[in-house]
């Protein structure tokens, strides 16, 4: 015991000096997992990063006496634990296991996040760090090309970003960026932050994410919906179909003739009876392909990570149903589908009133979880590295809403 308390004391008289280099490293994190996911060779950069803010965060808790058990941990952990019990019956218990070691992974990273910041009341380093990724991102990109050269491919309709990174994957932290950095102008009055708003969002439609579009509308919408009162929250969804519109029409400029393009091609799915570009027409199969699966194994799923075993079946080499409720049903059945969403549902049904009523933590938190669920539909990023670390903003918010409520319980019962 005595030293253990030696080694506390020593820790203690660099606690400032600790503190602010699992901030720093915190930050380059984020930023290392959005930018160096593709060659997959890259991962071990970020991988070093996070082992160096794992140390820097465990050595905080150590001093400080963090409790390890929250209820992020817990259902992370039950959801980890389950993916591993899948090896039994998977069919690739090879790509299962894999899969499972990534997710225990990211949950000791996870729980050692969420007990640094929770203990320090510092969750919004959570969404600065995405605003500085996403900046990064968008510079990085810049950069390679060349101002002039990005213009010039912008400008031919080209997807900007594919010798980079994971494109969509990308784009979707564009998105979370540009949806926060709105946050802090709206509710923070951080009125500098609309340049790396716009920014954010100028790179990602350069990615020609479809997806991250649909998304950013509907986080655009969250906003204004919660930033407004009165009559104008009834006009809001009048007025937000109206921007969209033009914004679409926006779209149709040379300089977006990327995405303008690829939205175009899955528009047509709904009409001209259901004729639409390749990358649609498969995601569409890959559904049905999955949901026939899962009607075979409905309570406990084929196991985790094989989507090649069912797809194989129809004469596709993919491996990931680009659909995360498709991949929860398919790989885990009802059991493995409620285990993972009720890290989401559970935070959701405990901000949703405090967003209403203006709450811009809880703000956040909603558009970020609603966003992150429409991006579900159309990517399979349950064992990404950005997943634990949204998750732990949202029940870290969870958690100071309890604390608030019950400070206000204990205030009206004292006499």
């Amino acid at each position: 015991m005595k030293f253990l308390n030696r080694i506390q004391n020593d820790i203690r008289t660099h606690e400032s000096e600790l503190i602010a280099q699992a901030n720093a490293f915190l930050f380059i994190y984020i930023s290392a997992f959005t930018t160096l996911q593709a060659p997959a060779d890259n991962n071990v950069y970020s991988n070093i990063i996070a082992a160096v803010f794992m140390l820097l965060a465990g050595l905080y808790c150590f001093l400080n006496s963090s409790k390890v058990i929250s209820l992020f941990s817990v259902s992370f952990a039950a959801f980890t634990a389950y993916v591993f019990l899948s090896i039994l019956w998977s069919p690739v218990k090879a790509e299962t296991k894999t899969t499972a070691i990534t997710l225990s992974k990211l949950l000791i990273m996870g729980t050692l996040m969420y007990n640094y910041l929770a203990t320090r009341g510092k969750k919004e380093y959570i969404l600065s760090a995405f605003v500085v990724a996403g900046i990064t991102v968008t510079l990085t990109t810049v950069f390679y090309y060349g101002p002039k050269e990005y213009i010039k491919y912008l400008l031919a309709g080209d997807r900007l970003g594919l010798e980079l990174y994971a494109i969509n994957y990308v784009a979707f932290i564009l998105i979370i960026a540009s949806l926060i950095s709105l946050w802090f102008v709206l509710f923070r009055k951080k009125w500098w932050d609309i340049v790396p708003a716009f920014l954010c969002l100028f790179a990602s439609v350069g990615t020609g994410s479809r997806a991250s579009i649909l998304a950013f509308c509907i986080g655009v919408f969250l906003l204004a919906l919660f930033r407004s009162k009165g009559i104008w929250k009834a006009l809001t969804p009048i007025i937000m179909i109206i921007l969209f519109f033009v914004g679409y029409k926006l779209l149709e400029l040379p300089v977006f003739g990327s995405m303008h393009e690829r939205l175009e091609l899955f528009l047509e799915v709904f009409k001209n009876g259901g004729n639409t570009d390749g990358s649609t027409a498969i995601r569409i199969d890959m559904v049905k392909w999955g949901l026939e699966q899962f009607k075979e194994t409905p309570i406990f799923g084929i196991g985790f990570s094989a989507g090649s075993a069912v797809m194989s079946k129809h004469g596709s080499d993919l491996g990931l149903f680009h659909n995360t409720f498709i991949e929860m049903l398919v790989g885990g059945g009802i059991v493995g589908f409620c285990l993972y969403f009720f890290m989401f549902f559970y935070p959701l049904a405990k901000m949703i009133k405090p967003a209403w009523k203006g709450e811009d933590t809880a703000i956040i938190g909603v558009v970020i979880l609603l966003t992150y669920l429409v991006l579900f539909l159309f990517g399979s990023e349950y064992f990404e590295q950005a997943t634990p670390v949204v998750l732990c903003y949202f029940f870290m918010t969870v958690s100071d809403l309890r604390k608030k409520t019950d400070a206000c319980v204990q205030e009206l019962k004292q006499p």
